[in-house]
C-alpha cells in the first residue's frame, strides 16, 4: 500500500489500551531499582509552600495547580502587567534532593532553545530557597489526553505529531543537548485546536555535551520509554530516537511496545527489544510506518537514524496531508522584514523579547511560514533558503540584499523567534495596552522606570545572547538616552513606536 495520499485510521480497538496506558503514565523508575536515578516526580502541593513565596506573586497571579514532581510543582499563572498573557510557573525548591547548580543548568538550556516545538522560556525568579521558573503555557492537555479522547487517530496525524517532535529533537541535538526524558506527557498542545502546535516541555533531565559521544552516564528518564543503552549507562543523544519510537508505537497502534509488572521485567523486554507486527492492529498501518518505526526502536544505537536522518523518511511525506495548506508567504510579509531591517539594535532585542509573549495561535501563519522555509528542519531558516522559497512563489521579487541583512553577524541563518519579531505586524500587536505590559515586565524594580542594568537583566533573561550593560548603554544611546537617564513609560512607547521601513521600500525591492 502506497505512503503518500493514504487516509488509514490507526489505533483501531486500541481504546482499553490506551486508558491502560493512561493509568500508567505516572509511572516512573522506582529509585530502588539501581542507584543514581534522577527521577523527579510524586510529591503533594505543600511540599512547596505556596503560602511561603511572595515575590513571584508580584509579577503573577497564581491560579490552579497543573502539575507535581519530586522537586517541585507546577502552576498555571496570569501576568499582572498583562492579563492576557497566561503562563506555567515551576516551581522548584532548592534542599536536599535538589540543588541549585541542576537548576542553573535547566535554565542555561531552556535560554538557548528557541523553536516552533519547544517551550518558550519567560524568565528565571529567585527566592532563596524557592527558584521560580516562568514558560509558556500550553492549554491543550498531553498527548495522552488528545488520544485518549479521539474515536478514531489518523496515520497522517500521527506522521505529522512524530515530524514535529522529531524537528524539536533535531534542534536539541544540533546544540549538543539531550532530552532524555521523551514521552506522551511531556508533549503537549498550545491550545484545543485540532491543529495546535505541540511543545516539547519539561527539561529538567536535558543534558549538555560537548559533542555526540557516549558523555551521559546517569540512568534517567521513565520505564517504558529509556533505550536499551541508558540501561546500560552508557549512552548518547540516540536515547531520545528511541523514545520517539516508543511514542509512535503507542501512536500507531495504542500499546506499549515494551511493559511488564516490575522495572526489572520491563528493562528484559527492553533489551531485547523485539517488536513483532503480527496483531491485526498493524493491518492498517502502512509498510512505510512499520518500516520507520523498526528504525527508530532498533537495539544497536549506531544503527538507528539521527533525528535529522529520521526527518527524510518517506513515511513523513503523510504528514502534509494533515497540515494546513496556507500562502503565508506574500509581498506583506517582506515589507513588514524590511522594517524590521531598518529598526535599531534596541528596538530589534525588545521586539524579540515581545514575540515570546504572544500566543502561538497569534501568529500561527508566521509558524506555518518558518516551518515552510526551515529546510533543514532545525530550528534555523538559511538566507539563501528564504531567497529560493520567496522567488518560487514570487519571481518577480530580489530580496537576496534583504535577506542576507536578516541573516545574524557572521551567521548565514535566521532563528525562530528573529524571524517572527521581523515579520510582525508591529501596529497589530504593540498596542498601548501591550506595549505597557512589556514596559512593566522590563520593570523588574516596579518602580515606574527603566534603568540600564533591569533593561539588561531582561534582555538577558529572555534572550540566548548575553549583553553587557555598556552594549545595552551603546543602544540607548542611538535614541538619545544618556548613561544614568531613566526611562518612563512615554519614552519606552516612542522608541519602539518607530519602528518605519527603511528607505528602500517593498517597491524597490520588487521591481
Amino acid at each position: 500500500m502506497g505512503c503518500v495520499g493514504t487516509s488509514n485510521k490507526t489505533g483501531k480497538g486500541s481504546k482499553s489500551s490506551l486508558k491502560m496506558i493512561e493509568s500508567k503514565k505516572k509511572d516512573t523508575l522506582s529509585q530502588s531499582t539501581k542507584k543514581g536515578f534522577e527521577i523527579p516526580r510524586t510529591t503533594s502541593a505543600r511540599y512547596t509552600g505556596m503560602t511561603e513565596y511572595a515575590v513571584i506573586r508580584k509579577r503573577y497571579k497564581m491560579l490552579d495547580l497543573i502539575g507535581h514532581g519530586k522537586y517541585g510543582v507546577v502552576y498555571k499563572a496570569v501576568s499582572k502587567a498583562d492579563p492576557n498573557l497566561v503562563v506555567g510557573i515551576k516551581i522548584l525548591k532548592c534542599g536536599t534532593y535538589l540543588d541549585k547548580d541542576r537548576i542553573v543548568e535547566e535554565v542555561k538550556i531552556l535560554k538557548t532553545l528557541d523553536h516552533p516545538n519547544i517551550i518558550k522560556y519567560y524568565e528565571e525568579i529567585d527566592d532563596d530557597p524557592y527558584v521560580f521558573l516562568v514558560t509558556e503555557y500550553c492549554s491543550g492537555g498531553d498527548l495522552f489526553d488528545r488520544i485518549s479522547n479521539k474515536s478514531e487517530f489518523g496515520e497522517s496525524e500521527a506522521a505529522e505529531i512524530t515530524e514535529k517532535i522529531l524537528k524539536a529533537l533535531n534542534h536539541c541535538h544540533s546544540k549538543n543537548i539531550a532530552h532524555r526524558d521523551i514521552k506522551p506527557e511531556n508533549i503537549l498542545y498550545s491550545s484545543k485546536d485540532p491543529h495546535a502546535e505541540i511543545k516539547l516541555i519539561d527539561f529538567g533531565l536535558a543534558k549538555k555535551s560537548e559533542c555526540n559521544s557516549k558523555t551521559y552516564q546517569t540512568i534517567v528518564g521513565t520505564c517504558y520509554y529509556i533505550a536499551p543503552e541508558v540501561i546500560d549507562g552508557n549512552y548518547t543523544f540516540a536515547c531520545d530516537i528511541w523514545s520517539v519510537g516508543v511514542v509512535l508505537h503507542i501512536l500507531l497502534s495504542g500499546r506499549l511496545p515494551f511493559s511488564g509488572s516490575t522495572d526489572e521485567e520491563i528493562f528484559r523486554n527492553i533489551k531485547k527489544g523485539h517488536i513483532s507486527f503480527d496483531d491485526p492492529v498493524w493491518d492498517s498501518v502502512t509498510p512505510p510506518g512499520k518500516d520507520l518505526l523498526s528504525k527508530l526502536l532498533d537495539p544497536d544505537e549506531n544503527k538507528r537514524p539521527t533525528a535529522a536522518e529520521a526527518l527524510k523518511h518517506q513515511w513523513l511525506k503523510l504528514a502534509k496531508t494533515y497540515t494546513r495548506n496556507i500562502d503565508v508567504l506574500d509581498p506583506l510579509t517582506i515589507s513588514k522584514i524590511s522594517k524590521y531591517q531598518g529598526a535599531t539594535k534596541f528596538q530589534k532585542a525588545c521586539l524579540n523579547t515581545f514575540v515570546k509573549t504572544l500566543k502561538t495561535e497569534e501568529i500561527d501563519k508566521l509558524v506555518l511560514a518558518f516551518n515552510l522555509l526551515d529546510k533543514e528542519k532545525n530550528g534555523y531558516i538559511l538566507s539563501e533558503d528564504l531567497v529560493k522559497v520567496f522567488h518560487n512563489v514570487h519571481p518577480e521579487a530580489d530580496i537576496t540584499e534583504l535577506a542576507n541583512c536578516l541573516s545574524a553577524q557572521d551567521k548565514n541563518f535566521i532563528n525562530y523567534s528573529q524571524f517572527i519579531a521581523s515579520a510582525l505586524d508591529v501596529k497589530k500587536f504593540l498596542t498601548t495596552e501591550r506595549l505597557w505590559a512589556l514596559f512593566q515586565y522590563f520593570d523588574v524594580g516596579n518602580n515606574g522606570y527603566l534603568t540600564v542594568k533591569e533593561i539588561t537583566e531582561v534582555l538577558n533573561q529572555s534572550n540566548e545572547k548575553d549583553y553587557t550593560i555598556e552594549e545595552v548603554r551603546t543602544m540607548l544611546k542611538d535614541h538619545g538616552i544618556k548613561e544614568t537617564e531613566r526611562i518612563n513609560f512615554t519614552t519606552f512607547s516612542k522608541i519602539l513606536g518607530k519602528i518605519d521601513a527603511k528607505e528602500e521600500t517593498l517597491q524597490k525591492v520588487i521591481r
